[in-house]
């Protein structure tokens, strides 16, 4: 009886807390417009770039994106792509403003958007088949061996199919993908030696030379400086002032043989940070950097050092809140260990985040978890608790084992007082099969069966945004209003009940992109504008870059955790497998994908 009174008044509280926080608007109360990285691309090629990421519009209010001479632009208001075009003629940089207008047609908000525009060679495959075929692509170094991505199509109906791509000098092996069986391509004779029998395509340098190289080098009241290390003579720089607000323009500058010069009377004093990037006259464009337009004296999140405490398994302090689940299936590493925010206020009290430089706690998942034991759905079918925490039964009620909301406040107070920044761990795909907003709303909750029959679990690719982690796991559906609403609303709550400073926000990839920016502009109205607090989201995606970042930007998740930079960073310094030069690549990679804006966590 006293479970059930329990539940029906944990049913009853969320339900007031959330009906208290209903009033709140969830569309934004002004359009926004934030930093926007530079976006690298090919000339002649057409590129769409989803403005959600950095975009968030009014009801009166529309964006456009002014084009030049180098550039088409155009904004599709219903896909919310900016599509851009550079001519295939231009190489360097290409700065394009994006305005927002009110019904008055007067600007609003301002942001530069920069594109460094390369010219790749043009190479084209062609392919023909005397046998009827479904599909075939190309498949090589040159796409990661993707099967998927590169399809040959037939343009002209006369049975030659071709593919064109741009690439960069060097050579590339690959294969031709024909209806899953991967061949040789019949018209290249040329073959690597390693007994994989992939073909070789040998794409010849344009003579343009190393990149120039850009750094500060001096910093006084009067002016900024940059050093320059480059073959050619630079031809071109882009300076954009960074504002808090999130807008942007275009700086002045002083350009020198050996050096940019930036004078502090020209930076307004609403700007944050400056970017400069600098092209030579070969086209080449150097490494891009980024300075603070002043000394910043408050916590900066770039300079947040993240340090996990998963909280059952950190330190027991507090013996008496210990409460293990009592099952003969559940083995000992799957049960609960005793750790608690107690003992991780300790750790703090005794200066031992202090001596390892970390001035930011990420704590595993808050809400309280289920009392029994589940059999995971697959093999080898082990029994688990939710120590772990990703198991919620509440959306207000913390985890008793770990010492409720009491302790969870003073950790939280006491790593405050000691300098240190609090995220959490934040669960918003799903809830434990008992959690009062499943029995009361089932229709919030996607459906555990697909339509041939089959259970939607653990479809990760084909059914991402859909799939089911366990079958005692509902889903949210993030088609229906009231659930977004209802999330939306709860994560508000944590931060204003607890707070907290941001949030690490797990399964990521199986969340739309569109509840993302939700999200993020609802915290930023409801939270950030009204405490003057800026928090920091960041998401965990296991994908390739370019994937991990279409759920990033300034209207966003802030950043994410930067797992192929974890792979080769492991691979260094663990497996001894790789070497400096390979870490290099990976850091370039993941900063002109990611971009300065961006703030990665890069993990270990």
């Amino acid at each position: 009886m006293k479970k059930i009174i329990s539940i029906w008044q944990n049913g009853f509280i969320s339900l007031l807390l959330m009906i208290i926080f209903f009033c709140r608007c969830l569309n934004a109360n002004e359009a926004y417009l934030g930093w926007m990285p530079v976006q690298f691309v090919t000339a002649g090629m057409e590129y769409q770039v989803d403005m959600h990421r950095y975009y968030q519009p009014s009801e009166n209010s529309e964006m456009i994106a002014v084009g030049n001479e180098t550039a088409d632009v155009s904004f599709d208001k219903n896909s919310f792509k900016l599509k851009i075009k550079i001519s295939e003629d231009v190489s360097g940089l290409v700065n394009i403003p994006i305005r927002i207008l009110n019904s008055e047609k007067k600007i609003l908000r301002e942001g530069i958007m920069t594109f460094s525009a390369q010219r790749k060679q043009k190479h084209i495959f062609k392919f023909k088949s005397d046998k009827p075929f479904k599909t075939a692509s190309a498949a090589g170094s040159f796409n990661g061996w993707n099967s998927g991505k590169d399809i040959f199509t037939d343009e002209n109906g006369d049975g030659e199919y071709e593919i064109t791509m741009w690439l960069e000098p060097g050579t590339y092996q690959y294969k031709l993908v024909i209806d899953g069986n991967w061949i040789a391509d019949p018209a290249n004779p040329n073959k690597e030696e390693s007994g994989y029998g992939n073909s070789l395509l040998n794409i010849k340098g344009d003579g343009r030379g190393k990149a120039p190289f850009i750094f500060p080098s001096n910093k006084t009241k009067e002016k900024f400086e940059l050093g320059i290390i480059s073959e050619k003579k630079i031809r071109e720089v882009s300076v954009v002032i960074q504002n808090s607000d999130g807008s942007s323009a275009t700086g002045k500058y002083k350009l020198y043989i050996d050096k940019i010069v930036l004078n502090t009377a020209d930076i307004p004093a609403s700007a944050k940070w400056i970017r400069i990037i600098a092209g030579d006259e070969n086209g080449n464009v150097s490494n891009i950097a980024r300075i603070a337009s002043s000394n910043i004296k408050e916590f900066n999140w770039q300079d947040g050092i993240i340090y996990f405490a998963f909280v059952d398994r950190f330190s027991n302090g507090d013996k008496t809140n210990d409460n293990k689940i009592l099952d003969d299936k559940l083995l000992y590493p799957a049960n609960y260990h005793g750790g608690d925010f107690n003992g991780i206020t300790k750790k703090i009290e005794e200066g031992y985040f202090d001596r390892l430089g970390i001035n930011v706690i990420w704590l595993s998942p808050l809400n309280k978890n289920p009392d029994i034991a589940y059999k995971e759905y697959m093999e080898p079918f082990r029994y688990y608790s939710g120590y772990h925490g990703y198991w919620p039964v509440s959306s207000t009620e913390v985890e008793p084992r770990f010492g409720g909301s009491g302790e969870l406040k003073k950790l939280i107070n006491t790593a405050h007082k000691h300098g240190i920044k609090v995220i959490a761990d934040l669960v918003l795909n799903h809830v434990e099969e008992s959690h009062p907003v499943f029995k009361e709303h089932p229709d919030w909750f996607g459906n555990l069966y697909l339509p041939d029959g089959s259970r939607n679990l653990r479809r990760w690719d084909d059914y991402s945004f859909t799939t089911w982690f366990e079958p005692f796991l509902p889903k949210f559906n993030f088609e229906k209003k009231e659930a977004v609403d209802f999330l939306l609303q709860n994560s508000l709550w944590w931060l204003l009940e607890f707070n907290l400073d941001g949030y690490r926000l797990d399964a990521v990839k199986h969340i739309p992109q569109n509840f993302w920016y939700k999200f993020k502009s609802y915290l930023r109205d409801n939270f950030e504008k009204k405490t003057g607090k800026k928090l920091y989201t960041v998401g965990e995606t296991f994908m390739d870059r370019q994937g991990i970042m279409s759920f990033v930007g300034s209207n966003m998740l802030d950043g994410q955790f930067d797992f192929p930079l974890y792979d080769m960073t492991k691979e260094i310094f663990a497996l001894g497998s790789s070497d400096f030069s390979n870490l290099e690549t990976a850091l370039n990679a993941s900063e002109q994908n990611y971009g300065k804006e961006s703030l990665m966590s890069p993990l270990i």
